[in-house]
């Protein structure tokens, strides 16, 4: 276990707590706007014309999905990747949590456009008539499994801490 000073400690306890509440917060959202999606879908009749809409609006999710997720692989290590070699561990710290709100709100972007797409379907009585228009939920699904299944604790940001510094000491070095 890596050993910090405790005032270092302290700032990766409180760090730790705001990304915590961040990435509780973001999913919820997700879930309640879901909640409405499925009601609407569920109260509304099945139509009885045929439209398009909502099957091209969940291809375009489809797609803009696929882009999110590689985005959010890619664009999070861009804060840290341009950390100063001799970073702060506020700075440090600054960085993760920025990485980390970028990613969710990719994320989330994904899980939004789902969420309208389902909602425009369930409106126009597409849903109950097609209900394969459900699968635009699996980004929020997906969404919200990560979001719960990733909450920083303490130790993985001292890790993490240790790694970045790890990293600008073999640059330097090189």
């Amino acid at each position: 276990m890596l050993e910090l000073a405790p005032e270092d400690q302290a700032q990766i306890d409180a760090a730790a707590k705001v990304l915590r509440a961040v990435q509780t917060a973001m999913p919820l959202g997700i879930l309640m706007f879901a909640g409405v999606a499925c009601f609407i879908g569920a109260t509304h009749p099945a139509a009885t014309d045929a439209d398009d809409v909502p099957t091209i609006l969940s291809g375009l999710h489809a797609m803009f999905a696929v882009g999110c997720c590689v985005a959010a692989v890619i664009v999070p290590r861009v804060p840290i990747k341009q950390l100063p070699s001799q970073a702060s561990l506020a700075v440090i710290l600054s960085a993760l949590r920025s990485g980390t709100i970028i990613r969710l709100a990719l994320l989330e972007g994904a899980a939004l456009m789902g969420l309208c797409t389902l909602m425009v379907a369930g409106t126009g009585g597409q849903l109950a008539a097609h209900p394969v228009l459900y699968a635009n939920l699996l980004t929020s699904v997906a969404f919200v499994g990560f979001a719960f299944g990733t909450l920083p604790n303490r130790d993985d940001l001292r890790e993490r801490v240790h790694r970045i510094r790890a990293d600008a000491a073999l640059a330097m070095d090189s």
